[in-house]
């Protein structure tokens, strides 16, 4: 047996103790987990899935409880608990950020507007334009907001472009 002490939880005194033994620091530039003073982690700042990974490998160690770990990373203990089931089923790499937003380029090109717009104006319903264009309904409303939209747009910047009116323009 040594005599040596154990080394102290954290060697920075600016780092969040979690738990008994473990203590978090992060700044602009990342994140370091220490246990008992050795360091056992780091991140940069942009790295989310390694900063997540940290956080999973702290709930496996048991260094901490699952509450202290989410607390100490600013998460609710759902999100911890949702990052470890995602990496026991993907590893590391289902723990990098989902994109947001759609997931899949829009069915809305400038042609399909122009005949939506066009299907619309001989008075079928935006049902019946959905169906002969393969777009929901929605997707008709959408389509014709931003075709007016566009033409207001279009309008705008000929009046403010100032042209010269000629006289069998004015009444």
């Amino acid at each position: 047996m040594t005599a040596q002490l154990p080394l102290p939880v954290t060697m920075d005194p600016v780092a969040v103790s979690v738990g008994l033994a473990v203590s978090l620091m992060e700044n602009d530039h990342g994140g370091e987990v220490y246990i008992r003073g050795q360091l056992c982690d780091v991140w940069d700042a942009e790295d989310t899935a390694a900063r997540r990974w940290a956080a999973v490998k702290l709930v496996r160690l048991g260094a901490a409880s699952q509450e202290q770990i989410a607390a100490a990373f600013g998460v609710s203990s759902v999100a911890v608990w949702k990052w470890a089931q995602r990496a026991a089923a993907g590893g590391i790499a289902a723990l990098v950020p989902e994109k947001k937003g759609p997931k899949k380029a829009s069915r809305l090109s400038d042609t399909v507007i122009a005949q939506i717009v066009e299907l619309r104006s001989t008075g079928l319903s935006q049902q019946a334009v959905g169906n002969a264009v393969g777009v929901s309904e929605f997707s008709v409303r959408r389509a014709l907001k931003i075709a007016a939209e566009q033409a207001a747009a279009d309008a705008a910047e000929i009046a403010a472009a100032g042209e010269p009116r000629t006289p069998d323009m004015v009444r």
